[in-house]
């Protein structure tokens, strides 16, 4: 571990404090969230290997995740059913979408493993570590900390208006329910306006030929008009 008052610490110290947004306390849990389970000694001390690495916050850090990603969905885009939100919880927390988010933090430049630098950022590793470090943000910070570090990286409003629409269920439900429109000769218009509630959201209106077919919400306009034309083209008959 590195001494917190050294270059080496001072500057990690401060990587953590731009990271997390705060001073945390604990900085040896935040340093052993960058030690991957390759990296491991024996103590001589006791006949078993001391576990010096991020396995059990890995771990730790999983359940969190996807606990916090999921009250963030629900909370946030009430609109949306059981089986979107899943969807959209597996594209945030998939180890694809951590290990590019992982490197995009920089964490790659404290990540302490037997790998090479290339090798590592090719594989799992940046998403393991990842998932240890939000473990440490709670720890040391609870879990107001833990949502926020969260909501700030993993779940925000544009990584989730991507998750919508992506692999093989991208679906532009609203250039679907306009050519639906056109087909039948019937207007189709989106009144759209945020409202400023406790949270902030886009509420949009889904008028044909004048009359509300369907509502939608969403943290993001087009959120809210794809999410009033999915519900409309359900609602209606070729």
């Amino acid at each position: 571990m590195v001494k917190l008052f050294s270059r080496k610490g001072r500057e990690f110290y401060l990587f953590l404090y731009h990271s997390v947004g705060y001073w945390p306390s604990n900085v040896s849990l935040f340093e052993l969230a960058f030690v991957h389970r390759s990296v491991q000694r024996d103590t001589h001390k006791t006949s078993e290997i001391e576990c010096i690495h991020n396995e059990r916050l890995e771990y730790l850090g999983d359940g969190i995740l996807g606990a916090l990603v999921a009250e963030i969905l629900y909370k946030n885009y009430p609109a949306l059913d059981e089986g979107k939100l899943t969807k959209i919880r597996s594209v945030l927390v998939s180890r694809k979408s951590l290990n590019a988010l992982s490197l995009q933090l920089g964490f790659d430049k404290y990540i302490v493993s037997n790998s090479s630098n290339d090798d590592m950022k090719k594989s799992h590793i940046p998403g393991d570590v990842f998932e240890a470090f939000v473990a440490a943000v709670y720890l040391d910070g609870g879990f107001k900390r833990a949502r926020s570090f969260v909501r700030k990286t993993v779940a925000t409003d544009e990584s989730i208006s991507r998750a919508l629409f992506v692999g093989d269920e991208r679906i532009n439900y609203k250039s679907k329910i306009i050519e639906w429109g056109q087909k039948r000769h019937s207007e189709i218009i989106f009144d759209t306006h945020y409202v400023n509630g406790n949270d902030g959201e886009f509420v949009s209106y889904l008028k044909v030929d004048g009359v509300v077919l369907a509502e939608g919400r969403g943290m993001q306009k087009k959120v809210a008009e794809q999410e009033a034309s999915r519900i409309a083209l359900d609602s209606c008959e070729d």
